[in-house]
């Protein structure tokens, strides 16, 4: 069944497709009417003393268009100029449906993938199904994908750049209240984090990203609950540094010299979801690999890079 957001397409009104004006205009109705609902609730609790389980029960369970079409009401009444930026290593088998997850739920934002070199059927995907893909001949890694991404969304005026996953682990409901959290906070740097609300998880990932964590109280005095998480907001300021400065990766230990150099980074809670198809490079070496790799980054090789004035 279509969508009222599918139904309009290629209808054309003062000059506006239809199906962004009707789809933003009902948005803003549906955000409004929810907000009217609640209130109109609250105030008739007192009346329905029997009845409060009930309402708490609805106040809980509310629609689930609530934080979908109140979400994009935000973004469009902002008229931020956001960038995803999806950077791929062999994802060909999960590229698809993440971008049509990402096109449902945010249908007006900007994207670009970045194939980083994939041996797979990625890049073939992509160019298929028309998706805007900067393709590397090799791989190169993640950071220079990312900062591929960024010289892109620095080129072409992006006021936000979004490090989003290309295995579908991320979820694009959450891009409205990372957008909202920096906009509250004026923070440079948003992280999406899966520990804000409960502790990591156990094994040897959990024990690798407490120890990690440790490091960077150890030496920032500030604590980040999910420092390793992939979904990462930027705003203008950290796409331009990030676009042109070679030693800015998207790791933690960036985090820690942007940290110690004065640059806000601020986290919100969001919900990961499991790898669906193909295999994360992360095997327990390369985990192990990582781990030590950023302890020593963090406590000793960061002492050694040149501050920012």
């Amino acid at each position: 069944m279509l969508s009222y957001y599918q139904l309009f397409k290629k209808v054309i009104v003062f000059g506006l497709p239809i199906e962004k004006a009707t789809f933003y205009t009902i948005n803003y109705i549906l955000a409004l009417s929810i907000t009217i609902t609640k209130a109109l609730l609250a105030s008739s609790a007192s009346l329905f003393r029997r009845r409060r389980g009930f309402l708490r029960e609805f106040w809980a369970k509310k629609p689930s268009f609530g934080r979908f079409e109140c979400s994009f009401a935000f973004l469009w009444l902002c008229k931020i100029k956001i960038l995803v930026i999806i950077p791929c290593y062999n994802e060909g088998e999960n590229i698809k449906s993440t971008i049509d997850n990402l096109k449902e739920k945010t249908p007006d934002i900007d994207f670009i993938v970045v194939n980083d070199g994939s041996k797979d059927n990625t890049y073939s995907v992509c160019i298929e199904n028309n998706y805007p893909v900067i393709d590397f001949p090799f791989n190169l890694g993640l950071s220079n994908a990312i900062q591929t991404g960024m010289r892109y969304a620095c080129n072409n005026g992006y006021e936000m750049a979004l490090q989003f996953d290309g295995d579908g682990q991320h979820d694009p409901v959450y891009i409205p209240e990372m957008v909202q959290k920096m906009r509250d906070t004026s923070a440079d740097i948003v992280i999406g984090s899966r520990h804000l609300q409960k502790s990591s998880r156990e094994g040897m990932r959990g024990w690798g990203q407490s120890l990690i964590k440790f490091a960077i109280r150890l030496t920032t005095g500030k604590k980040l609950s999910d420092p390793t998480s992939g979904m990462r907001l930027y705003n203008r300021r950290m796409i331009e540094k990030f676009a042109h400065q070679m030693n800015f990766g998207p790791e933690p230990d960036t985090l820690v010299y942007l940290m110690n150099n004065g640059v806000s980074v601020v986290e919100t809670s969001v919900t990961m979801q499991e790898r669906k198809a193909g295999k994360s490079y992360l095997t327990s070496i390369n985990v192990v690999n990582y781990m030590l790799r950023m302890l020593v980054s963090i406590i000793i090789v960061q002492w050694f890079r040149i501050r920012e004035k």
